[in-house]
């Protein structure tokens, strides 16, 4: 019998005797934003597709929250190659704007979503963020060779074809530039030794798509570590920490794939992790959270002969028991479905703008709010037992097979990938009148946001409201 060696145990999927309590990501959402209303939090998902989805549901129920991704690094530990400048550039952001936000006198409450295997990195000092990138603006003075200049000392490669992040092309009095926080490349024009315009781009037929008024140029490479390394939780040094089981098991991973790469002679390996002593001191000083699961999940209306009908039985006996019934969708979701709703359980609706309002509401009342796509059970935020009713349209099965991952009963597969959905065979991108699609999944219920055509293309369960 073979002795399995760290590095294989660490990409070992978590053992069936060791059961995870998993929320949903609405659910784990609206638990944060209850936290999120008493003071800064930080919370730490199983990976960045959870993550960045979680990060969209909190700041649609909290939009007064500065609400931040900081993923993990994409180098592997003690790799000599340095992780890629989309995933350097998105991490020092996110650091950035924590400590930009920290040092306002009068700032809002900050949420820093990020991941296990980001929560087992060493990190630079707060304070090695603090310097600020370059920012071009309409209008502002600017020497397009200085600014290449000063670009190329921050990691920027130059390129003939800027279509990837952290590249630049220098062309006269135009300058494309790709920042390494940002989800498309950039047109400088500059005339007169002013900038006259500042288009963003598509990298693939490199057509202009849209206007822009100022943008900072981020980083492409991070901070040295230097003799100050900290953990991610020193960054927002006040926050309530709450780590899903899924987010510690992986960064335990992460540790014993550091060790290994350690044992075959990677000597950055360990200085690059935050081992488990380090760890542990530093969770001693914090307030530490688990959320709680709301209730159990509800009946799957739309599979009922009468889904409204299915839907009022359960939403007035709710209304009765003094239990808040939310409908949460997009703006156009909302004035379909509210009307439709009202009649069925003979109350009037209340709009309101964010969770905080929600968990101030007169209890029992038909409430609707946050108008973005947020899917699934919303857990208490408020006090009192949460559960959710999903009212929709199918047009086959769909069935939960992994985290972010949904099959058909068809066999096709529809994969979220946070800024496309693909169904085998054809790709739906933000050309089909949504951008940056938000897929939550709990208990086969899914609702997604994103314009009218991607809803009526894809056979998805359409509407969610919720009850706590």
């Amino acid at each position: 019998m073979r002795t399995l060696s760290a590095a294989e145990i660490a990409t070992l999927a978590p053992g069936d005797d060791r059961p995870h309590r998993r929320l949903g990501i609405a659910e784990t959402a609206a638990g944060l934003a209850g936290l999120l209303r008493k003071g800064d939090v930080l919370a730490a998902e199983a990976d960045e597709v959870r993550a960045a989805a979680l990060a969209r549901a909190l700041a649609a129920m909290m939009p007064a929250a500065t609400v931040v991704v900081c993923p993990g690094t994409d180098a592997l530990p003690g790799d000599e190659a340095p992780a890629s400048p989309a995933n350097v550039g998105q991490r020092v952001s996110a650091l950035r704007t924590v400590r930009c936000t920290l040092a306002k006198r009068r700032r809002p409450r900050i949420a820093l979503i990020t991941t296990g295997e980001a929560l087992a990195r060493a990190c630079p000092a707060p304070a090695a963020f603090d310097a600020e990138p370059p920012r071009v603006t309409v209008g502002s003075a600017c020497d397009l060779a200085t600014l290449a200049e000063t670009l190329t000392d921050l990691g920027y490669i130059a390129d003939e074809r800027v279509d990837e992040p952290g590249e630049l092309a220098l062309r006269g009095a135009v300058l494309d530039v790709f920042p390494a926080d940002a989800d498309a490349p950039l047109r400088i024009e500059v005339g007169d030794g002013h900038v006259v315009a500042i288009r963003s781009y598509d990298p693939a037929d490199q057509r202009s798509t849209g206007e822009v008024k100022q943008r900072e140029l981020g980083r492409v490479a991070e901070p040295p570590l230097g003799e100050a390394r900290c953990t991610l939780i020193d960054h927002l040094p006040d926050a309530t920490i709450v780590v899903s089981p899924a987010a510690d098991d992986r960064r335990r991973r992460l540790l014993l794939l550091s060790a290994d790469a350690a044992t075959r002679g990677a000597r950055r390996a360990a200085r690059e992790v935050v081992d488990e002593d380090a760890w542990t001191a530093a969770m001693a000083e914090r307030t530490v959270k688990t959320l709680p699961k709301a209730g159990d999940p509800p009946p799957r209306f739309v599979e009922q002969r009468g889904p409204m009908r299915a839907f009022a039985k359960v939403a007035k006996a709710a209304l009765a028991a003094g239990t808040r019934v939310v409908l949460l969708g997009s703006a156009r979701d909302l004035r379909f479905l509210t009307k439709r709703i009202e009649k069925a359980v003979d109350a009037s609706a209340t709009a309101l703008d964010d969770w905080t309002a929600v968990a101030k509401a007169p209890k029992g009342s038909l409430l609707s709010a946050i108008s973005a796509g947020v899917a699934s059970r919303m857990g208490e935020a408020a006090g009192g037992a949460a559960g959710v009713a999903s009212l929709g349209v199918s047009q086959g099965a769909i069935n939960i097979s992994g985290a972010g991952e949904l099959t058909k009963s068809t066999g096709n597969a529809l994969t979220v990938g946070g800024q496309s959905v693909v169904i085998t065979g054809r790709n739906f991108g933000p050309a089909d009148a949504y951008t940056n699609a938000l897929l939550s999944v709990n208990y086969g219920v899914v609702l997604a946001q994103g314009g009218p055509t991607f809803l009526s293309r894809i056979p998805l369960v359409r509407y969610n409201a919720v009850a706590c």
